[in-house]
């Protein structure tokens, strides 16, 4: 896959700057770059968000109003998946999510729930890397 990559000028370059994304690996970057469609499709972040599923789904049903809400699953689960082991590096790992991941246990969050959130904040960040075809800048991590 890294031979195709190389080959190709606008692939490279993509995959250069995903991998200056703290906690998006080298194998990472190609799993995204290989589950993603043309990320220029998406007029915004949160149809790219969709597009993989991330996006809440809210459950209201006639009394059982307060229910938790969850993750639709309605898009590629592939992509959801290429996102995990990232996320949770980024969670455990990277000093740069640290605030962000105390900010949601200050309130109380399940683990889980951060995860997601980590996971959110990645696809975020890869949109923006991306879509403005530049690579990672601290300042893109504290507007989002």
């Amino acid at each position: 896959m890294i031979e195709f990559v190389t080959v190709h000028e606008a692939l490279y370059e993509s995959y250069s700057r995903l991998k200056t994304i703290p906690g998006i690996s080298s194998i990472s970057a190609l799993g995204i770059l290989a589950e993603s469609p043309d990320i220029q499709m998406f007029q915004h972040v949160k149809q790219w968000v969709a597009y993989a599923g991330l996006n809440p789904s809210i459950h209201q049903s006639g009394s059982s109003v307060n229910r938790r809400g969850h993750l639709s699953k309605t898009g590629s689960k592939a992509l959801r998946k290429v996102f995990y082991m990232p996320a949770l590096s980024a969670k455990n790992i990277c000093k740069c999510y640290k605030p962000f991941v105390q900010r949601l246990q200050e309130k109380g969050k399940p683990p889980k729930v951060i995860l997601i959130a980590v996971m959110h904040k990645l696809f975020r960040i890869v949109f923006a890397v991306l879509k403005k075809e530049r690579p990672f800048d601290q300042t893109l991590l504290n507007q989002m």
